[in-house]
């Protein structure tokens, strides 16, 4: 399969099934965009088109005029589409979309896992290829967040299936794979809005041709650069090929947004960070981590790295010095590798490209900065970089390649085996909380159907409980506080229509600050026991947490909005 030895296949297939066991009959983890995405494909079964349920959820301002549902356009629909999709197909098997939510980034994560090494083999070499695999398996932020009902796994297999389609070391791309890498990464657009960089990567792929085979190079050329020429009329075909695949999804996108809401994406605040800690946080979360950094701080994983890498590749070397090298890496898999130097050039270039944007958009509109979850395709890319260095300079034989790969997949089998065994959740857990589910409780035992609830993140009243009356707000600045005249406005709006609900989470350890910079003034005073000031908010439940639940036993203010 894909030029891989057998034993990596058999183990691959082995990590697969551990990994959709754990992710599916375990841990089955939700973030509160997992929970919209889900709400959103249901929508999508029942035919009420791309829409959610939640108002205010991800959306940089609450709107208490709107209409549930609401359009759904602060992400890309491909998700919830393609998780409507398997729910519709593995109906039969009683499948549901929470189930088709967490296989489908199972899916994508091998997808991933594969393409990565194609990728990389037809870069470099075949055992640069398995090295790199095995170094894509023990990278803890790409299995863990593959465990969620995400998009990362999605996003990132389209962008290295787009890459590989390109990457052609003879010929360059055929006019129908230039077709399908457009295709692909018009797709990995429609799945998240910040992999459209990698587009520009795949028109410069094509733009610049690839050096012609040593015996055809010219004598006065320079080794390891690209070849600069007119564009023939291949390319310019190939070029034009790329660009209508990729038109395809991304006019399917910014269509639905337009039609939607007016605008083409999704509309956003100023933003109030400085370049420099866009750039300072991107290059802080490309460290290829090994293990959950509260364990294991990240300086700890750096050093142990660097000396593992070391060791091996000074054992590389004497091995091969002792077989006399005979094998070179380029020609394990009988085919001649391009130069490592362009290969190194593509993927720098691409890391850069993507982080360049990045780091624009952060200093450009409001976002809650760059982590590990946003970097982590410049990550990936960075760890199949250092794979095509580390094998050229070990001179790693294909056969110490597939060894090293069969140690990584046994590994990870092991340790995925081990949190089966245990029962536990990876560190990126944010599914519904003990005392989240108190509140739920009371809600389900006190509040009628037809109530309306307005609460922090409170998709996953929709989720867990099929609510239909939502209003969400999240902290600062992922939406704009909630103040006391929005709440308000929202009361105005529902008055007759059933009883209003403010929902709290507790989150200890926030002093006075926090909560001002996090939820402003309105919601800092009710949690912090000064509900006095609101005398029409009557609190009906307190958890031990400090998480509270608020009924609106007053009059709803009329507004001039």
């Amino acid at each position: 399969m894909f030029g891989l030895p057998r034993i990596v296949v058999v183990l691959l297939a082995v990590y697969f099934a551990f990994f959709a066991w754990h992710s599916l009959g375990v841990a089955r983890q939700f973030s509160p965009d997992s929970m919209n995405y889900v709400d959103v494909a249901r929508h999508l079964r029942a035919g009420d088109g791309i829409v959610q349920t939640t108002i205010g959820f991800n959306e940089a301002w609450i709107d208490p005029a709107a209409e549930a549902p609401v359009p759904f356009v602060a992400q890309p629909p491909l998700y919830p589409l393609a998780v409507a999709a398997l729910t519709s197909v593995g109906a039969i098997t009683g499948m549901t979309e929470e189930d088709a939510a967490l296989l489908l980034p199972a899916l994508c994560y091998f997808v991933t896992l594969i393409a990565g090494a194609v990728f990389v083999r037809r870069l470099s070499s075949g055992a640069a290829g398995l090295f790199a695999l095995g170094i894509l398996v023990i990278h803890y932020p790409l299995a863990e967040l593959s465990r969620y009902a995400l998009t990362e796994s999605m996003g990132l297999a389209f962008v290295l299936v787009s890459l590989a389609l390109l990457v052609r070391p003879r010929t360059g791309a055929s006019i129908a794979a230039a077709f399908a890498s457009g295709l692909t990464a018009g797709l990995a657009f429609a799945t998240r809005y910040a992999l459209a960089p990698f587009a520009v990567v795949g028109l410069a792929v094509l733009a610049i041709r690839p050096r012609p085979p040593a015996h055809q190079e010219s004598t006065t050329a320079r080794p390891g650069r690209f070849a600069r020429a007119a564009l023939s009329p291949g390319a310019i075909r190939a070029l034009i090929a790329y660009s209508i695949g990729a038109s395809v999804p991304v006019a399917g996108v910014l269509a639905h947004n337009i039609a939607a809401t007016g605008s083409l994406g999704p509309p956003k605040p100023a933003a109030f960070s400085h370049w420099y800690e866009g750039a300072g946080q991107f290059f802080v979360s490309l460290v290829p981590w090994l293990a959950d950094p509260e364990r294991i701080p990240l300086f700890s994983q750096a050093l142990v790295l660097g000396i593992i890498a070391a060791i091996l590749v000074r054992f590389a070397k004497k091995r091969a010095a002792l077989a006399g090298g005979s094998e070179r890496p380029a020609q394990r898999d009988g085919s001649t590798s391009p130069s490592v130097h362009r290969s190194i050039t593509l993927l720098i270039s691409s890391i850069a490209v993507y982080g360049i944007a990045l780091v624009v958009v952060g200093a450009t509109v409001r976002t809650t900065g760059i982590d590990p979850r946003l970097a982590l395709p410049a990550a990936v890319l960075l760890l199949l970089l250092v794979a095509i260095v580390f094998v050229e300079e070990a001179k790693l034989t294909m056969r110490a390649a597939t060894r090293i790969a069969s140690g990584f997949l046994l590994i990870a089998i092991l340790g995925t085996g081990v949190s089966i065994a245990r029962g536990t959740t990876g560190a990126f857990d944010g599914s519904i909380t003990s005392e989240r589910r108190e509140q739920m409780a009371w809600i389900e035992a006190n509040a009628m159907p037809g109530d309306w609830i307005v609460g922090e993140d409170a998709v996953d009243f929709a989720f867990a409980m099929r609510r239909t009356r939502l209003f969400s707000y999240s902290e600062y600045p992922f939406t704009h506080r909630l103040t006391r005249e929005t709440f308000d406005a929202i009361a105005a709006r529902v008055a007759g229509s059933g009883d209003l609900y403010l929902v709290l989470r507790g989150h200890r350890g926030l002093d006075e600050e926090d909560w001002q910079w996090g939820y402003g003034e309105f919601i800092a005073e009710l949690s912090n026991g000064e509900e006095a000031r609101h005398p029409d908010l009557q609190r009906v439940f307190r958890g031990e947490s400090g998480d509270s639940i608020f009924k609106f036993a007053g009059q709803p203010k009329r507004t001039t909005r």
